[in-house]
């Protein structure tokens, strides 16, 4: 079977993206930070790299990483997530909630 490889990362994502790249695997699992940019997660995009970001508990910071098309967005936040869970009502796109 085609079983995808994720790279877990705590925040340098300019290396890991680009091993990423290089090594061909599926996606990145990061840590949330202000090093998740826009330009980040185009450049991962396009270059066939998925991203999970890790752990966001912030409705506004949710919105802004749905809004640059972030794949998974993992939470905390069981009480609120099924509030926001609607900003995620786009193909393409999971919340995952850890309580």
């Amino acid at each position: 079977p085609d079983v995808g490889v994720w790279l877990s990362s705590y925040g340098e994502l300019d290396k890991d993206l680009n091993d990423a790249i290089e090594t061909k695997y599926t996606g990145i699992s990061i840590r949330d930070g202000a090093y998740i940019t826009e330009e980040a997660v185009n450049t991962a995009h396009k270059n066939g790299i998925k991203l999970s970001v890790w752990t966001v508990n912030s409705a506004e910071r949710i919105q802004e990483l749905t809004d640059w098309n972030v794949d998974y967005i993992q939470t905390d936040r069981l009480f609120w997530s099924k509030d926001i869970s609607a900003l995620l009502n786009i193909p393409g796109h999971s919340l995952i909630v850890f309580n």
